[in-house]
């Protein structure tokens, strides 16, 4: 069902996180490891199938609600990402007992693109990470704020994985953006009223503005959610459990 990548990780933690916090954090990969704060289990087998939330099915409840630390660290500290997200399969199939297949579901999607104006997205090396890319040092990262998402220095892939689940249809890029990118996002969910949201504890750059995904990706970021069909390979969990412990 999965071909691992051919080295034996070094260490690997598994934490369950009772913080009872709706923020998570997403390490990118460096060094040939990863660390991964307050992600449910879902979350977790998106981002090491680099897939998006609605193109996983067969997820059990507990795995949406239940959110877990992970560290990740292999022999190699010039993996590159994909070896690295292969490692987090790798965990997930060992401490978690995933079982999986692939398989192809034509559905309704939506296609990503930039306005005709252009986007409004910075790129990485003028952004949060330009000191850190002219030392030539690893430096970027996906939050998950609870209105919105954010990036810095990461490709419009990690983006997209942010704002599929929110946005009620798995997303194509058509962007034609291959570069990395900071960008911030945030926008009110359906039925949602500012006046009606304790935003006490959520720093100023993340807190909601007063308009629907699709409007704030418009006004935000310069990029559009357009409505069409396609055949998309989707990841079936065929079973999965609670992880072992360290």
């Amino acid at each position: 069902r999965s071909t691992l990548f051919p080295y034996t990780t070094l260490f690997r933690s598994v934490k369950l996180n009772q913080s009872g916090d709706q923020s998570a954090r997403l390490g990118p990969p460096g060094r040939g490891s990863i660390t991964i704060v307050n992600y449910p289990l879902r979350g977790l087998i998106v981002q090491s199938f680099r897939t998006q939330r609605n193109l996983v099915f067969g997820i059990p409840n507990w795995a949406d609600s239940e959110r877990y630390d992970v560290l990740g660290k292999g022999p190699d500290p010039k993996a590159l990402n994909p070896e690295v997200w292969e490692m987090m399969r790798s965990l997930l199939i060992e401490r978690f007992h995933l079982k999986y297949h692939i398989e192809n579901r034509e559905m309704p999607v939506f296609a990503l693109t930039v306005l005709p104006r252009g986007h409004k997205l910075t790129a990485g090396e003028k952004g949060r990470c330009a000191e850190e890319i002219k030392a030539g040092t690893n430096c970027g990262d996906i939050i998950v704020p609870p209105f919105g998402a954010a990036m810095y220095n990461m490709p419009i892939g990690a983006l997209i994985t942010s704002i599929g689940a929110r946005a009620g249809r798995p997303i194509i890029d058509k962007t034609g953006l291959t570069g990395k990118y900071d960008v911030n996002v945030t926008w009110l969910q359906d039925g949602a009223k500012l006046e009606d949201l304790d935003l006490h504890d959520i720093p100023p750059e993340y807190r909601p503005q007063d308009v629907s995904l699709f409007e704030g990706l418009q006004q935000q970021a310069g990029l559009k959610l357009e409505p069409e069909r396609a055949a998309m390979p989707v990841v079936v969990i065929d079973s999965v459990s609670r992880p072992d412990p360290n």
